[in-house]
Parts: C-alpha cells; sequence; structure tokens
C-alpha cells in the first residue's frame, strides 16, 4: 500500500475533479455523458487505498452540493458508481452534511409540492437542471436502502412532505446490491454499476480566479473552464512535486491550458463585449503566470509572489 502523501492526496482530487468539474466546462446546460473509464480508476484507487475515502467523500460533496448543474450531475454519478462498487466507502458517505445538503439543493417546490407530480415540474429549468433534480431525488431513494441512517433519514422526510420522486430508468433501478465487505471494487468495477442518467462544507464550485489582488467570477464559459483548471494545477504545482516533468498529470493539465491558451488568443481580436473582453485579457494573463510558475518549479525556484486560482 502506497504511502498517502500530501502530493498524493492532491493528485487523488485533481482525479476526481477530471472526472466532474473539469469536464462540466464543455457542457452548457446540457446533460453530459459519463466518462466511465474515469470514474472506474476512481474505484479501483479508492480498492487500493480505502484511507482515501475522505477525501473522495469531501471532494465530491462540494462539488454536487455546488452551483453547476453539469458537474454536480458527474460528481453525483461518480458517488453512486463509487458507493456500489467500492468496500467500506458507504459508511464514509452516511454524513448528515452530504445528505441534508443534497435535499437543500432541491428547488422548494420539488421538496414540499403541495400535490404537484413530478412530471409536471419539467418546466423548471434548462435539461441540465432537471436532470440534476432527477438525479438528486433518485440518489436520494435509493441510498436510503442501503447507504446509511442519514440517507434514510432525508428519504422519510421528504416523503412526509409529500415529495414526488420520478419513476427511474432501466439502468437507473440497480439496487445496492453488493456486499462492500466481500466484493473487491476491481472486480465489480470491470462490470460497473454506473448510474444511471447524466447528475469545507458544502461550498458551491463556481469557478474564480483571484486576479489584482481581487476575486473574480467568470460569465464567459471559456474563462470558466480556464479558472476550474488553473485551480487544479496551481494546486499541484504549489504542492512541490518531484519530478514535475514526467509527472502524466501534470503534464496532461499542462497541455490543456496550453491548448486553452490558444484559444483564448484566437479571440482577443473579435468583436466581444467589453465585459468579455476584459475577462479573456484576464485568463490570458493568468496563463502566462502560471507558465511562469511552472518555470520556476522545474528550476527549483521558490516563489514568493503566489498566484491564487481558487474554485468556490
Amino acid at each position: 500500500m502506497a504511502e498517502i502523501t500530501k502530493e498524493y492526496l492532491l493528485e487523488f482530487k485533481t482525479q476526481i475533479k477530471m472526472a466532474t468539474l473539469i469536464p462540466a466546462a464543455k457542457y452548457k446546460n446540457t446533460v453530459p455523458e459519463i466518462d466511465v473509464a474515469k470514474n472506474i480508476a476512481i474505484c479501483d484507487k479508492l480498492t487500493v487505498q480505502p484511507a482515501l475515502a475522505w477525501r473522495a467523500e469531501r471532494t465530491i460533496r462540494k462539488i454536487a452540493l455546488g452551483k453547476d448543474d453539469v458537474a454536480a450531475i458527474l460528481a453525483m454519478n461518480l458517488a453512486d458508481m463509487i458507493v456500489k462498487n467500492c468496500p467500506r466507502f458507504r459508511l464514509t458517505m452516511n454524513t448528515k452534511l452530504f445528505s441534508n445538503g443534497l435535499v437543500k439543493t432541491l428547488p422548494k417546490h420539488i421538496r414540499n409540492p403541495q400535490g404537484r407530480k413530478f412530471h409536471t415540474m419539467q418546466d423548471d429549468g434548462n435539461p441540465a437542471k432537471v436532470e440534476r433534480i432527477s438525479k438528486t431525488l433518485l440518489l436520494i431513494q435509493q441510498w436510503a436502502g442501503g447507504v446509511g441512517h442519514h440517507w434514510k433519514q432525508a428519504y422519510e422526510d421528504l416523503k412526509l412532505k409529500n415529495c414526488q420522486f420520478p419513476v427511474p430508468h432501466k439502468n437507473e433501478v440497480s439496487a445496492l446490491d453488493f456486499d462492500d465487505t466481500k466484493v473487491p471494487a476491481k472486480t465489480t468495477a470491470r462490470t460497473a454499476k454506473t448510474s444511471g442518467g447524466g447528475g469545507g462544507g458544502g461550498g458551491a464550485f463556481t469557478p474564480t480566479a483571484r486576479v489584482d489582488g481581487k476575486e473574480r467570477v467568470f460569465a464567459d464559459s471559456q474563462c470558466k473552464q480556464a479558472a476550474a483548471l488553473f485551480e487544479v494545477l496551481n494546486d499541484m504545482l504549489r504542492a512541490k512535486p518531484e519530478n514535475p516533468a514526467r509527472n502524466p498529470m501534470i503534464q496532461e493539465l499542462k497541455g490543456q491550458c496550453e491548448n486553452l491558451q490558444k484559444q483564448v488568443q484566437g479571440r482577443l481580436g473579435a468583436n466581444n463585449s467589453p465585459q468579455i473582453m476584459d475577462e479573456l485579457l484576464k485568463v490570458n494573463d493568468l496563463f502566462n503566470n502560471l507558465t511562469k510558475l511552472y518555470r520556476n518549479v522545474i528550476a527549483g525556484k521558490q516563489n514568493e509572489k503566489r498566484m491564487h486560482v481558487v474554485c468556490h
């Protein structure tokens, strides 16, 4: 069993974000496709290192309770797949913070419908919003029967308010029928029970960046994607990895950043609004700062001035 170092934890956190938060940027209010291979890799890592469960729960919970509907859908699907395939993970997921937080993401008229049927609520927003509501209700309903008492309590509270639960699709019906004490994740993950559909504390993952001492929230989707990439790569570089030039995850993220910067620079000459132009210029500056940070880390230099890129 490998030693769980700070760098190892950051790599695992990055792996989760690359399966949820970062892919969400390319889906604009639409139901996302699930990258089963990335989810399986996370299941396998949890099997080898069960002690990573708390990190997985915390990272997934923050994304699932965040404001990004697409990222939340991907996070819930990942959580459901892990619960169905990984030993001992259900105990980690049985937290009041997660169950109550997920209930609170539901619109008030869904939590307390006052007689409305679920199929009449499909006008609640874009396809991703509707899918997120459906996925949230199905997750609570399924986990009530096998994950723990907090999820059972959340489900019963909703039922008492006459909350209407959607009828699951065929591939969403699978019960939590694995005995986690007997079935290793590597065996089950290859025939993975993937969730159907597309979707400190429970803070939302809204991509932002600290620029010139001020926190910026980007409206442009490409800038949001850039902020998410910055947050992940910045964390990994600040962890002082031993050999970043040969770290496959760092190199993959670096390649994504370079490609995104080219796209951003290609838009600088376009007829954009002043707000979007300002965001593109700020993002381009952040890319340049990140490149300097990478070069300093490669050269073994200490960076006195930190570039803060965070996601809330």
